[in-house]
């Protein structure tokens, strides 16, 4: 079952490490996730002021706090570098540790020994 939280279009906004709630590293970058009903979702990322872009659509569930999703469509008129982020890979799965608080998507990454919170709003 999909909670209904998680349904919406939401734009990342900070991170935290080490405990700390830090802006995003790259101020121009613009990453948007959108979760629909049927169980798919859509990410697209772009930099202010270019017009190449980054998009894709996966399958997904929610289950026991993890966001398992299985790339299913790589838009075709992708920016050529997108290829380089796993995300942007057809068939590639993840498994995220995805929870709401205060409003806020919350998604936990590895970064080497370390681990990354990105935080997430929803979009109005």
């Amino acid at each position: 079952m999909i909670p209904q939280a998680l349904i919406g279009t939401w734009i990342f906004t900070s991170m935290i490490y080490h405990g700390q709630i830090l802006p995003p590293a790259n101020p121009a970058l613009k990453i948007s996730l959108q979760i629909e009903t049927t169980a798919t979702d859509t990410m697209s990322y772009h930099h202010d002021g270019e017009t190449s872009f980054c998009e894709r659509q996966a399958r997904y569930s929610y289950q026991q706090g993890l966001l398992s999703q299985e790339v299913i469509w790589v838009n075709p008129n992708n920016a050529e570098w997108c290829s380089q982020d796993t995300d942007m890979q057809l068939g590639n799965h993840s498994v995220t540790p995805a929870w709401i608080e205060n409003q806020q998507l919350h998604l936990r990454f590895q970064l080497g020994d370390d681990e990354v919170i990105y935080v997430w709003d929803l979009a109005h």
